[in-house]
């Protein structure tokens, strides 16, 4: 009988052991998670922070682009540039297309250096050996 009292006190002393690392293990959880929580709020702050630098960087941009056009108009001596409704890139092809100095339009003569830039979109997938990748070309 008092093997079975021993078996059975062992047991009790699992049981609480067990109950008390199961109580550890949920404070320990619940921590990670604030941890995690806390980790993820600071991420999206940095997120909104470098998000806020590049806007104001691309509004930057876009009122030097402005600037840059108005400049070019008045030197041109050409008021419907600006007074046209064509997007800012329209406006930029059609500068750089319409206002090329004579000498580069003509060129040397029997020369052909004329270079074309376009834009590609496009997804290629390439092989080589058993990788393949995908790469996207502008």
């Amino acid at each position: 009988m008092l093997s079975k009292t021993a078996e059975l006190e062992s047991l009790v002393r699992e049981k609480a052991d067990l109950e008390e690392e199961s109580r550890r293990l949920d404070v320990e959880q619940k921590k990670l998670n604030l941890r995690a929580k806390t980790l993820y709020e600071k991420l999206i702050q940095e997120m909104r922070r470098k998000n806020t630098e590049k806007q104001q960087t691309l509004s930057q941009l876009q009122s030097k682009i402005g600037n840059l056009e108005k400049q070019l108009a008045n030197i041109s001596g050409s008021g419907g540039l600006a007074d046209s409704e064509e997007t800012p890139a329209e406006k930029s092809d059609d500068s750089q297309n319409d206002q090329m100095p004579e000498a580069y339009e003509e060129g040397p003569a029997g020369a052909d250096d004329n270079v074309t830039v376009a834009e590609i979109e496009e997804e290629i997938e390439l092989n080589s050996g058993q990788d393949r990748k995908k790469r996207k070309f502008f």
